[in-house]
């Protein structure tokens, strides 16, 4: 795996050598989020996929356990956010919700100071840091404030 400018953690204890940084879609599968939702109609026998341009409505990516997470808004159903492609179709109740179409998916303003930030705190494997967490709503101010009680810098 090409790293590029992500940095490897140095005491890789399950000798994976992950890079340490907040997942997306992209950083841990061969194929665009819209091909696997595609695949995962086919094989399941859903309905057609709309086309990509068919979007109504958005949801903001969160932060949960060092991953870029995109919740379905009525089903318990999530998948890593798209960072290449930002747009997301339930693949468990086919987005019926928003009339089967696709979601924008929008990540906040300072979503790299976030990034920064969370990074900063410990985890013994990068895509499961029970501590790396962020959710809309929270400000720079709140994860500051957290990482400093957690005696973790800014």
């Amino acid at each position: 795996m090409d790293s590029g400018d992500k940095p490897f953690r140095a005491n890789d204890e399950a000798g994976l050598l992950m890079p340490d940084i907040i997942y997306h879609w992209e950083d841990l599968h061969h194929s665009s989020f819209i091909a696997f939702t595609a695949e995962f109609a086919r094989i399941n026998g859903t309905l057609p996929l709309p086309p990509q341009t068919a979007i109504k409505g958005e949801l903001t990516a969160q932060v949960n356990h060092g991953r870029w997470l995109v919740q379905c808004p009525i089903c318990p159903s999530a998948a890593y956010a798209p960072r290449e492609v930002p747009l997301f179709y339930c693949v468990e109740c086919g987005s019926k919700e928003n009339a089967g179409y696709w979601y924008r998916v929008i990540y906040p303003d300072q979503k790299r100071r976030i990034e920064a930030l969370l990074l900063k705190r410990p985890a013994v494997l990068p895509r499961s840091a029970a501590n790396r967490n962020w959710t809309p709503g929270e400000t720079i101010a709140d994860v500051e404030r957290d990482n400093i009680a957690h005696g973790v810098g800014i």
